[in-house]
């Protein structure tokens, strides 16, 4: 009985390999064989690892229908590793035939781009957007590579061929799937907004948000809530980029999605809040005047956070008739002293024991919500410096304290140490300064006395440090994760701080002590971007030594001895990427 191709695809399909390869060389044996055999047979032998049966195959095939598009684009999926050029020569030919072939398009590109071919790689990347190819992998490969070719230094990013290309990518997504169509869009407003395109960014990312309510009625509940889902991520990170673009207005506004996105770390959300009242009880401020009302202000998850946005709460108090703050139990205490008579501070326990009438507040809001209506431009940000107020004398005799350990002069320095950063395993890894490079910063700076700031059981690594000479200190009885307020006197008690971004950058910038911060690159939302900017916008006093854009530390290392050995002067220079702001 004569093989049909019917017959082969089915045994292929359901896994009886030898049997499809019997009936395919049937086929082609008798001479009737359609490109798709070859096209399978040569698949089949490939994924059975016989290369060279293979390509045999294919040989064959292309005797009989010279230059078919599937048999060619089957040949380079070969070619790719082993012989990428030959397999370039494949895709062109068999895309010639057939523009449509997505999977061809997609590895042009990226055979081009491991060639560090990318402007080449461009012009097929526009080629295949003229060429109608509508597909969410082409488009997430066309924005990495036009992300991988804007160096934020080159002329490449303003340059014609990169928004012709951004223009064929909003044309292409019209023939999308909704939800794809809103997945690409939301992609390529944040492409926009990584390459400093604000205008278009702002463009495709409402041109997303209008599609939900046009589609809502003709979707499905699941559906719906898939397409919220894609907004909702999408628009957090869009925040953070923003954010490091100084686009504060879009992106503060932005900031919000946090509340319902989803965490890759143990706690649920980007932004977690514990509210004592529901939204019916107390609404949420949306930048009414303040004027004679009662606000309700809850703290954001981490502690640095809090402490950054309480940074800005003098201005709030300076509007509103009364301002409740609740604050976690290790901050409780710092800032029940620094709002004394501004503000009543409690801890969620106190609060809740309180029994607080839900109508004696006006409003509630997160701390990490008020930003986007009093702090949308830079000059808004450090109202009160510094904002922390610590017992001098108790600061006076920690002090005293660590250069009697060390029989060291009065006159030498102490600056405080932290090498560690937290977060997520893949942040921590990220944000933390390698021990050996940070040895090398400790051995070179000279006259000082380093006083170990960082949180976690360090001691082992602290008396290792001091076993090969460097003069460090830890101070058994302070643990800042025990008792917050001794350790900013510790922080308080050093001349100057050294330290990755982490809380401790916070506890000295709130203090206003000059601080060098240990910035990884690329570094989150916290930080505008950026090699220009030498300091944070938040804390006046702490500077900014970057990572390399390559991960080499070793840049922030020498400007960071050479700023210690200068006597670490109070860091000045640009905060801002507008003009004349220093």
């Amino acid at each position: 009985m004569a093989a049909t191709i019917k017959q082969a695809i089915q045994a292929h399909q359901r896994g009886d390999l030898g049997e499809a390869e019997r009936l395919y060389r049937q086929l082609i044996a008798s001479q009737v064989a359609k490109p798709s055999v070859f096209q399978n047979l040569g698949a089949l032998l490939r994924e059975q690892g016989k290369i060279p049966e293979a390509l045999s195959i294919y040989k064959l095939g292309l005797d009989v229908c010279p230059k078919d598009p599937g048999i060619l684009a089957n040949r380079a999926n070969i070619y790719k590793d082993s012989k990428p050029a030959t397999a370039l020569f494949d895709i062109f030919d068999a895309l010639k035939a057939n523009p449509s072939l997505v999977n061809s398009w997609v590895t042009a590109i990226a055979i081009l781009v491991d060639f560090d071919c990318k402007d080449y790689a461009l012009h097929v990347a526009k080629q295949s957007l003229l060429a109608g190819c509508a597909d969410t992998r082409l488009i997430i490969q066309i924005l990495d590579l036009l992300g991988r070719c804007a160096d934020r230094t080159s002329p490449i990013l303003k340059t014609k061929l990169h928004l012709q290309i951004l223009q064929s990518l909003q044309n292409v997504t019209a023939t999308l799937p909704v939800t794809q169509r809103i997945d690409t869009l939301l992609a390529i407003a944040f492409h926009c907004a990584d390459q400093g395109f604000s205008e278009q960014s702002t463009s495709f990312y409402h041109q997303a948000l209008r599609l939900l309510p046009l589609q809502s009625d003709q979707l499905q509940l699941a559906e719906r809530k898939k397409i919220q889902s894609l907004i909702t991520s999408h628009s957090w990170n869009m925040a953070c980029m923003l954010l490091k673009e100084e686009e504060f207005a879009q992106g503060w506004k932005l900031y919000d999605y946090g509340l319902r996105t989803p965490s890759k770390s143990p706690q649920q959300w980007q932004r977690a809040l514990r509210k004592p009242f529901s939204i019916k009880q107390v609404p949420i401020w949306r930048g009414e005047p303040l004027e004679g009302k009662h606000l309700l202000v809850l703290e954001e998850q981490g502690i640095g956070d809090s402490m950054m946005f309480l940074t800005l709460l003098p201005t709030i108090l300076s509007e509103a008739e009364s301002v409740d703050l609740i604050v976690g139990e290790r901050l409780e205490p710092i800032y029940r002293r620094v709002f004394t008579g501004q503000a009543r501070v409690w801890t969620h326990h106190e609060f809740e024991d309180q029994t607080f009438n839900p109508a004696t507040f006006a409003f509630q809001t997160a701390l990490g919500s008020i930003p986007q209506y009093r702090f949308t431009t830079i000059d808004c940000y450090a109202p009160k410096v510094p904002l922390l107020t610590i017992s001098p004398s108790h600061v006076s005799r920690l002090r005293q304290n660590y250069l009697d350990q060390v029989g060291a002069a009065a006159s030498t320095k102490l600056i405080g140490v932290s090498w560690s950063g937290g977060g997520t395993k893949s942040r921590v890894k990220a944000k933390s300064m390698p021990v050996a490079l940070f040895q090398e910063l400790l051995k070179g700076a000279n006259n000082t006395i380093f006083v170990s700031l960082q949180y976690g059981d360090v001691a082992q690594r602290v008396e290792a440090w001091k076993s090969q000479g460097i003069p460090i200190i830890h101070d058994p009885d302070i643990d800042a994760l025990l008792d917050m307020d001794s350790w900013l006197q510790q922080v308080a008690a050093c001349d100057a701080i050294v330290s990755v971004a982490n809380t401790t950058i916070h506890g000295a910038g709130s203090l206003n002590i000059p601080t060098m911060c240990l910035l990884c690159e690329p570094s989150d939302w916290r930080w505008l971007r950026g090699s220009a900017i030498q300091r944070s916008y938040w804390y006046p006093s702490v500077g900014i030594a970057r990572q390399s854009v390559s991960g080499d530390w070793q840049p922030a290392v020498d400007s960071t001895l050479q700023w210690i050995n200068d006597d670490c002067p109070m860091p000045c220079g640009p905060y801002s990427n507008q003009p004349a702001i220093e």
